[in-house]
């Protein structure tokens, strides 16, 4: 594992070193990320496009070795080492599959169509009060990430906490068979992202069948007990030890007097109690995830507690902020889906505790043919709650309007826009004082601008 010389990467890549210090210390790599190169890494050439700016910035920045297909060696700054190998690529990941299959780390994936990135941010919490613990970057959680995270072990490391995303069938099978998983965790299986996988809760299935499938032989898997979609996971070929968590049925690990406190969630699992420093039943099943993880890994319930208590909050998700005319903003702009979108208005219930509510609900995107029936299903709930006043932005969101006043909520209360600015300027106008709002779209409709036009 790293720190290497150039001359043993150039064996572990199977190229040849055509000149420089082969004695000279390599501490990381890149595969074409050139705004990241810096003394001491290795840079791998990306030949399928940006040729022109990496050989730009290798002139410009220092560089220790490069590793290139021979046909570039002559545009090399002399500077740098260079390692020739047929193709960089599948140089690059020789090099991150040695890193690997030299870790002695316990490695648990985690995926789900909610709750995987707060559940990782936990876990890791949890582990490292025991254990040096290496946990994936933000929600950085699909197959080209993988290196990154990889390539930053270290022999002392012995956990790793990876969150596993898809956005496509054979994705997170792809990352398993590098990462090759002890544990798997399963959040859920909603619709999330069900328009890249046939339009279907099926093709969801299929695709998170992958970390059953990809936890390696004895391995640990955990698996949601209230969650209809889990339920749908084919186990019967799972060669490895099954925990079930949950709330409502029997599990293994299960969370009574579930109850929220002033600042977060209460709960209990046998006789010990536990608080999460966030809102949510839902937050309470990433919580139990954590914890038959944990007993599992030898992790006492005092420093379960402890790390449950101070885990890194993933942003907005659930962020709450003081905003314009003595409001309470709750962002819940990372990302969405109508599962996802649903739990987070049972928290604005909650909080409000009477105060005004306004549900400000964006277009719910890659939900293929399930998009209609998703987005008036979230109508239909807001309905049901009595929320104050509905607030829709974009096409696919006014389908919420249509399930909300399905189900009886007065046109007078709803709200349709097709901008971010037409609604600010709505809120601006007409936000009762010290109303609670809570915001919710994907990521990629800019919905966040909106709670940073409203923020104090």
């Amino acid at each position: 594992m790293f720190p290497l010389n150039v001359h043993s990467l150039a064996n572990i890549v199977g190229g040849r070193l055509l000149r420089g210090n082969a004695v000279a210390p390599i501490n990381g790599a890149l595969y074409g990320r050139v705004k990241e190169l810096r003394p001491g890494i290795a840079f791998f050439m990306q030949l399928s496009g940006r040729v022109q700016e990496q050989l730009t910035a290798l002139h410009n920045e220092r560089c220790t070795v490069v590793v290139t297909t021979r046909a570039f060696v002559a545009r090399m700054p002399q500077r740098c080492a260079v390692i020739a190998v047929g193709n960089p690529y599948e140089a690059f990941w020789r090099l991150v599959k040695w890193q690997r299959a030299r870790s002695s780390a316990f490695f648990i994936g985690i995926t789900g169509s909610a709750g995987k990135t707060t559940t990782k941010e936990m876990l890791a919490s949890v582990l490292i009060r025991k254990y040096r613990t290496l946990k994936s970057y933000s929600n950085m959680n699909v197959f080209a990430y993988v290196p990154h995270h990889l390539l930053r072990l270290a022999p002392s490391h012995r956990m790793a906490v990876l969150e596993m995303g898809m956005g496509s069938f054979g994705n997170i099978r792809a990352q398993c068979r590098v990462v090759r998983p002890q544990m798997g965790i399963i959040t859920n299986v909603g619709e999330a992202h069900a328009g890249n996988l046939g339009s279907s809760l099926a093709g969801v299935v299929k695709a998170k069948q992958e970390m059953v499938d990809g936890v390696v032989a004895g391995g640990t898997l955990l698996l949601n007990a209230d969650d209809r979609g889990t339920q749908k996971l084919s186990t019967q070929s799972f060669r490895g030890t099954i925990i079930r968590y949950g709330i409502r049925k029997p599990a293994h690990v299960r969370a009574t007097d579930v109850r929220y406190v002033q600042s977060g969630m209460a709960f209990t699992v046998g006789r010990t109690p536990f608080f999460i420093p966030s809102f949510g039943r839902h937050n309470v099943y990433n919580a139990l995830a954590v914890i038959a993880a944990a007993r599992q890994l030898g992790v006492p319930d005092n420093l379960i507690q402890h790390g449950l208590r101070h885990y890194e909050r993933p942003y907005r998700r659930l962020q709450q902020m003081r905003g314009i005319k003595q409001s309470l903003l709750i962002n819940d702009t990372y990302n969405a889906n109508p599962t996802a979108a649903i739990q987070g208005l049972r928290v604005l219930n909650h909080v409000a505790n009477g105060r005004p509510t306004v549900a400000v609900i964006g277009d719910m995107l890659v939900l293929g043919q399930l998009s209609q029936q998703g987005h008036r299903r979230v109508g239909k709930f807001i309905a049901k709650k009595k929320i104050g006043t509905l607030v829709t932005i974009g096409k696919q969101a006014r389908q919420v309007a249509v399930g909300a006043q399905k189900k009886g909520m007065p046109a007078a209360r709803i709200y349709s826009f097709e901008t971010v600015r037409q609604a600010h300027n709505f809120l601006r106008q007409h936000m009762p004082q010290r109303t609670v709002v809570y915001f919710k779209a994907s990521h990629a409709t800019g919905l966040n601008q909106l709670v940073t036009a409203l923020r104090v």
